[in-house]
């Protein structure tokens, strides 16, 4: 079916619970290379913590 219709979509995980924007932000930002490494993976799902 993925050759029909293509992957599915990619999902990030944040496990941060309640918080601000700003320590949201702050999160993405400490794992941007994580990130970006996920893009090219062949991982469905990154969790962040």
């Amino acid at each position: 079916m993925a050759g029909l219709f293509g992957a599915p979509p990619k999902v990030i995980w944040l496990r941060a619970g309640n918080q601000t924007t700003v320590e949201i932000a702050n999160l993405l930002r400490r794992h941007a290379e994580t990130i970006l490494s996920f893009e090219s993976d062949d991982a469905a799902c990154l969790e962040i913590y």
